[in-house]
């Protein structure tokens, strides 16, 4: 049921005190003596519609988890009815995301989670980095922000409608840098570059360039593990500094004959970092 439908209905969006959509609201409609003629839950844009089957004036209640009911009475003709529902409880966290060098990061993903584990609010940054997210719930809430080329985030933060903005900022990121050589110091184009955590899950891949050179960004900082493949695989333990980039040169031994990559120009460039 939309408001350009004909028939009777009551129709409208339920949104939290900044005017975010809340989703899952639940909005009951009775008459005047208490009887139930229709119940809906809002969708995930809080917009919710009750079709009725007859005019008159009815009791619209909403209720929302972590907050009290609102209630309202419609006047509904032979069209639907728009009954929008500004809610009054829950908590609001806002605030700011920056990268390590202190600018704005704007389109960024921010989301909410409560202490059960729940996804109670999803936003993104505007270009100013700022960011708003109302909860059903107060108290402890975990905030996480992720973005392409920044590590992912995450802070424990108190929803409470009153607090202080809260500011984030992505933590310096690292990179490895260098060229793979032969035994005799030439160039090895096309080898397979992998970075690894100290768990041994990959973080980041790439193939070196026709002069034997690769490049992999965005690494957290921290002990990792390059392993090249291509020729005799080789493994070098790499100790990567908080927002620099580590220059690391591979040195293989002899070619493996099994690995078709080497020498054929049309592999060099695949996966470049």
């Amino acid at each position: 049921m939309t408001p350009e439908r004909d028939g009777p209905a009551v129709v409208g969006t339920v949104r939290g005190r900044s005017g975010t959509p809340v989703p899952g609201a639940t909005v009951t409609v009775t008459d005047l003596d208490g009887r139930q003629h229709g119940r809906a839950v809002s969708g995930g844009d809080g917009t919710y519609a009750v079709a009725l089957t007859t005019g008159g004036t009815y009791l619209v209640v909403t209720r929302t988890d972590g907050a009290g009911p609102d209630a309202g009475l419609v006047a509904v003709v032979a069209s639907p009815a728009r009954h929008d529902v500004t809610v009054a409880g829950g908590g609001t966290v806002r605030g700011t995301l920056t990268d390590a060098a202190g600018r704005p990061v704007g389109g960024a993903a921010v989301t909410l989670i409560d202490t059960a584990g729940e996804v109670v609010a999803h936003t993104p940054t505007d270009p100013a980095g700022r960011f708003l997210a109302d909860t059903p719930g107060t108290g402890p809430h975990t905030l996480t922000a992720t973005a392409p080329g920044h590590g992912p985030l995450a802070r424990t933060v108190d929803a409470d409608p009153a607090g202080p903005p809260v500011e984030l900022r992505f933590p310096a990121l690292a990179g490895i840098a260098g060229v793979a050589r032969s035994g005799d110091g030439r160039p090895v184009p096309g080898a397979r570059i992998v970075i690894g955590d100290s768990d041994g899950r990959t973080v980041a891949e790439t193939t070196t360039g026709r002069d034997g050179s690769y490049e992999l960004h965005g690494l957290p900082p921290g002990r990792h593990e390059l392993t090249a493949s291509g020729w005799a695989p080789v493994v070098v333990a790499v100790q990567v500094a908080r927002g620099a980039t580590t220059p690391v040169e591979v040195r293989f031994g002899a070619p493996d004959p099994t690995d078709d990559r080497i020498g054929d120009p049309t592999r060099t460039e695949q996966g470049r970092g």
